[in-house]
C-alpha cells in the first residue's frame, strides 16, 4: 500500500522537478546555441583552397608571343613633295637595290635651274672685255689700269666659278630627284603614291622591307632561362594563325633589362578563372626576378611582317624535387613562404588554422615551384583564400 505525500512534500517534489526541467531544458538550448554560434562564427572564416606537394622533376617553362617584324625596313616618299609622273611598282612586288620606284615632275626644278644656267651666262658676258681692258693697260704701261682691270678679272671669274658650283649641285639633285629607288633588296609593302598627285600628307609614298636580313621579334624572357642561351643559337618558332608552322630563328642578342617583373606578366597565357584571392601580389613577388631581352631573327621568304609567333623555352635541371602551385608562394623581406593547414581539436571540433612557412626554392616559373626546404609532401598548402591571411588566421576548408 502506497504511502500518500503530505500535501506541502508533494508541493516540494513538484517544484524539484519542474526546476530539473527547466535546468535542463536551459542546458540544451545553451548547446544548441553554442553550436550554432560557432556555426555561424565558421561560416564568416575565410575560406581557402589547398594542395598537398607533389614529387616530380621540375623545369622552369617560358612562351611568350610576339609579332614579327623587318630588320631592315624603309619610309620612303620624295624629299620635295613633287607630282609623280610614273608609278612603277605595286604592292607586293619584290624589288632590287637601285631599282626605280616611281618618276616626277621636276617642272619648277627645272624652271629654276635653267634661271641659273641663264644668270651664269649673264656672267659671263663681260669677261671678253675686261680680258681686252688688261691686255691693253699691259701694252700701253699702265700700272694702275692694269691692277684695275685684273682686279675686276678676278671678282668676275669667282662669281662665275660660284655660279658654276650652283648649277653643278642643282643639276645633281634633279638627277637624284627625278626617280626615288629602293634602297635594298626588298618588298614593297605599302603604296600610297598615285599618279599626277604629289606626297600623301601624313603618310610615306612608299613602305618596304629588305629580305636579305630577315625578320625579328622580341621577347622578355626570365634570366634564368634566357642565361642559358647564346647568341647564334637556333631556336624553334611557331607561326599562329590558320596556316600555323614551325620556323626556325636565331639568337641575335640577349641584352640584360634593369628591372623586375612578374612572371604571369612575361607568359601569354591566360590565367585560370578563380575566386578573388590574396596570393596574387604574394605569388607575384616570390617569382619577381630578373630578365632578359631577346632579340631572335627569322629567315623566310613566306614571312611579310605583322606576322605573331610563339616561342616556347624550357631551362633546368631534371630530377626529383618537391612541387608546389606558384599560386601558393608569398614573399616579404625576409624571402618565400607559404602558408600550411594546422588542425587543432577544441571541445566543439576540429579547427583549422593557417601558418606561415618559410621555404627555400631550388626555382620557379608562373606554374610551378620547386621546394627544397620548409614544406613536407604531407603539408597542406593555402593555393587561395578568400581574403588575405596571417600567420595563425583561423580559416574554413
Amino acid at each position: 500500500m502506497e504511502l500518500e505525500m503530505a500535501p506541502d512534500e508533494r508541493q516540494a517534489y513538484t517544484r524539484r522537478r519542474t526546476i530539473r526541467l527547466l535546468a535542463g531544458l536551459f542546458v540544451a538550448v545553451l548547446a544548441v546555441l553554442t553550436l550554432y554560434s560557432n556555426t555561424l562564427h565558421s561560416l564568416g572564416l575565410p575560406k581557402v583552397t589547398t594542395e598537398t606537394p607533389a614529387h616530380g622533376s621540375f623545369r622552369a617553362t617560358f612562351a611568350g608571343s610576339a609579332a614579327l617584324k623587318p630588320v631592315e625596313q624603309a619610309e620612303l616618299s620624295h624629299p620635295d613633295g613633287w607630282s609623280v609622273v610614273e608609278l612603277n611598282v605595286r604592292e607586293g612586288d619584290v624589288v632590287r637595290r637601285g631599282q626605280t620606284l616611281a618618276t616626277y615632275d621636276a617642272g619648277e626644278f627645272e624652271w629654276q635651274l635653267e634661271t641659273e644656267r641663264a644668270a651664269l651666262r649673264k656672267l659671263e658676258l663681260p669677261r671678253e672685255d675686261l680680258e681686252e681692258d688688261y691686255v691693253r693697260a699691259v701694252r700701253e704701261g699702265d700700272t694702275e689700269a692694269q691692277r684695275a682691270a685684273r682686279t675686276a678679272l678676278e671678282h668676275l671669274n669667282i662669281d662665275i666659278e660660284l655660279q658654276q658650283r650652283l648649277i653643278e649641285r642643282m643639276e645633281n639633285e634633279l638627277a637624284a630627284r627625278l626617280e626615288l629607288t629602293a634602297p635594298f633588296d626588298g618588298v614593297v609593302t605599302e603604296v600610297h603614291a598615285e599618279e599626277g598627285m604629289k606626297s600623301p600628307a601624313g603618310l610615306p609614298e612608299f613602305r618596304l622591307y629588305g629580305t636579305d636580313k630577315g625578320m625579328e621579334f622580341e621577347v622578355r624572357v626570365p634570366a634564368n632561362i634566357a642565361d642559358t642561351l647564346s647568341v647564334g643559337d637556333l631556336l624553334e618558332v611557331r607561326t599562329t594563325g590558320k596556316e600555323a608552322r614551325t620556323v626556325e630563328g636565331t639568337v641575335e642578342s640577349v641584352d640584360e633589362v634593369d628591372e623586375l617583373v612578374e612572371p604571369g606578366e612575361l607568359a601569354d597565357t591566360n590565367p585560370t578563372d578563380s575566386a578573388t584571392s590574396d596570393s596574387g601580389t604574394g605569388t607575384e613577388a616570390a617569382l619577381a626576378e630578373e630578365i632578359r631581352l631577346l632579340r631572335i631573327v627569322v629567315r623566310d621568304e613566306a614571312l611579310r611582317g605583322g606576322e605573331r609567333v610563339r616561342l616556347e623555352l624550357a631551362a633546368g635541371e631534371e630530377g626529383d624535387a618537391l612541387l608546389v602551385s606558384s599560386r601558393a608562394l608569398r614573399w616579404d623581406r625576409d624571402g618565400a613562404y607559404a602558408f600550411v593547414i594546422r588542425e587543432r581539436t577544441g571541445p566543439l571540433g576540429n579547427a583549422y588554422y593557417a601558418e606561415r612557412a618559410n621555404v627555400e626554392l631550388s626555382g620557379a616559373d608562373d606554374r610551378t615551384a620547386a621546394v627544397v626546404s620548409g614544406l613536407s609532401e604531407f603539408d597542406r598548402i593555402v593555393v587561395e583564400s578568400e581574403e588575405p591571411l596571417e600567420d595563425g588566421t583561423r580559416v574554413r576548408l
